[in-house]
């Protein structure tokens, strides 16, 4: 239940963190949120690259509609790939590590204050 709400929570506030800031601004709102929220740090990670992945992607494809996917169809031939789509795969890729690397960061800096560590599996 903490994965959904963290999950959903990352996404809305990365939403309307890019409003009026840059777009690095969806690893800060991670960040909070996986301070806010504690969960295993997998979780974190997850729920991070997720809710900022997704958003990016659905953001890149109602951007990519609207404008008649002239960005991509002249993007794509610039990063070397063969369809227009794998450039709205590649900004959620890319949207998506940066929100769970935010996210993994938030954790663990909120487990280092409280002096938690996960158990070990190994």
């Amino acid at each position: 239940m903490l994965f959904l709400l963290k999950f959903v929570a990352i996404a809305a506030l990365s939403y309307l963190a890019q409003l009026i800031l840059p777009w690095w601004s969806t690893a800060v709102a991670a960040f909070m949120i996986s301070m806010i929220i504690p969960t295993r740090s997998a979780a974190s990670f997850l729920s991070g690259f997720l809710g900022v992945g997704l958003y990016w992607l659905a953001y890149a494809w109602a951007v990519d509609i609207e404008t008649g996917s002239i960005i991509s169809l002249r993007v794509a031939p610039i990063l070397g790939l063969d369809r227009p789509a794998s450039v709205l795969l590649l900004t959620a890729f890319v949207g998506a590590i940066v929100g769970g690397m935010g996210a993994l960061s938030g954790d663990l800096l909120q487990k280092f204050i409280k002096g938690q560590r996960d158990k070990a599996y190994y």
